[in-house]
């Protein structure tokens, strides 16, 4: 969920990760012989183009090639799912599941405690909407550039019950699990209702960065 199949959370075809929600193991990565004077925040993007994209908050060592994920994780885009904070160390940054990556400000070292508690402090919601919710927190703390948050809002997706073809009721996302013998499954109809994908599989809706 190649690296990118065997990252479940992202290669899955999941935004909002499946039942997996981390990378599989890799190597420890070496503590650098002098510590980092700052740390990068980037906005990480995967391109799965038939269906929500997911979004993580990456901070980095300039040059690293490890990183700390902060997202939200669920096993589906929709407000019908319970949602989880998820903080990822020691992964990979330029993983071939996010290759989207902007950066968007620097801090010291001393700031990621403060990162992390602003990360705990949201309600878990949809990915896209933490990261989002994540930067207002970080532009109030003045560790990103003010208007970051409201650079980011506009691209965000619609939850997969709240379109964008139609509205999906709990009622009805509840009869379309249970009619297909799961969520998986369930989740396969939805996303054609929405204008994803079609019966073939066939991406309709194309997404970029």
């Amino acid at each position: 969920m190649s690296s990118a199949s065997s990252y479940d959370s992202f290669s899955s075809g999941m935004s909002y990760a499946t039942s997996a929600t981390s990378l599989p193991p890799l190597p420890s990565p070496k503590e650098p012989s002098n510590p980092p004077t700052r740390l990068e925040i980037w906005v990480g993007q995967t391109d799965h183009r038939d269906q929500p994209e997911h979004w993580v908050l990456m901070v980095r060592a300039p040059g690293s090639k490890w990183c700390t994920m902060y997202h939200a994780t669920a096993e589906a885009a929709s407000s019908h799912i319970k949602y989880s904070v998820t903080i990822d160390c020691g992964e990979v940054f330029e993983h071939a599941s996010i290759p989207f990556r902007e950066k968007i400000s620097v801090m010291k070292p001393q700031m990621e405690a403060t990162l992390r508690e602003a990360a705990r402090s949201i309600d878990p919601t949809h990915c896209q909407r933490f990261v989002v919710a994540l930067l207002e927190k970080l532009e109030d703390l003045n560790m990103v550039p003010r208007w970051t948050a409201a650079w980011y809002k506009p691209k965000i997706q619609p939850l997969l019950n709240e379109g964008p073809v139609r509205e999906i009721s709990k009622k009805e996302h509840d009869r379309l699990v249970a009619e297909n013998g799961g969520l998986e499954k369930a989740i396969q109809v939805m996303l054609r209702i929405q204008g994803w994908v079609n019966e073939k599989g066939d991406i309709l809706w194309r997404t970029t960065a």
